[in-house]
């Protein structure tokens, strides 16, 4: 076991992150009930938010019996959707229930036992929790190492280079809350 390991807290009060838990029932034509398919939208994002509008997307088509999204579905699903808050990060749109929940997150919610959940579906603001635990109790550690451990917490053995940039965001705002500073790809807890 690394040194990193030993000095990570158990993870305490996880909230579970399961999409599979929202049921969305299709009634008629996909592109003749926009209001219908909003409301499933919302429904989705009040059970899952903050959620990225792709997997909500893909989650409401997918219901319908789409296999597959092209331009004309996600621009229903947009049409549908105008009336969710989103936030923009890393050019990954996150809908939320509304403005307020945006600064009210608490933790970070894992996917249940032996699934997966991909840093790029998960808000900075929300993403950021799995970061705080490890950083104040090393309070010095390498940015891959960090990346690493949170991917861990998110069902990965392992995570690319590509996947870490989505990390980047959730870094930044704990920056710039001058909670941490980064020298030379360390992290360095400051809170």
């Amino acid at each position: 076991m690394d040194v990193l390991q030993e000095n990570l807290p158990p993870v305490v009060n996880s909230q579970l992150y399961d999409p599979t838990m929202v049921e969305i029932n299709p009634i008629g034509e996909f592109f003749e009930n926009a209001n219908l398919v909003g409301n499933q939208m919302k429904g989705l994002v009040q059970a899952l938010a903050p959620v990225s509008r792709e997997e909500c997307f893909s989650t409401v088509s997918r219901s319908w019996g789409f296999a597959r999204r092209g331009n004309r579905i996600d621009q229903f699903l947009e049409t549908c959707s105008k009336d969710i808050h989103r936030t923009k990060s890393n050019g990954q749109i996150f809908f939320w229930n509304t403005p307020e929940d945006v600064g009210s997150i608490e933790a970070l919610r894992l996917p249940p036992e032996g699934q997966q959940r991909h840093p790029s579906s998960i808000a900075p603001e929300e993403l950021l929790h799995g970061f705080t635990p490890i950083l104040q109790s090393n309070i010095e550690v390498s940015k891959d190492l960090l990346f690493k451990e949170v991917a861990k917490m998110l069902g990965y053995s392992r995570i690319s280079k590509e996947n870490m940039k989505y990390m980047e965001p959730a870094l930044e705002l704990l920056k710039n809350q001058d909670l941490l500073t980064t020298e030379d790809e360390v992290v360095l807890w400051r809170g």
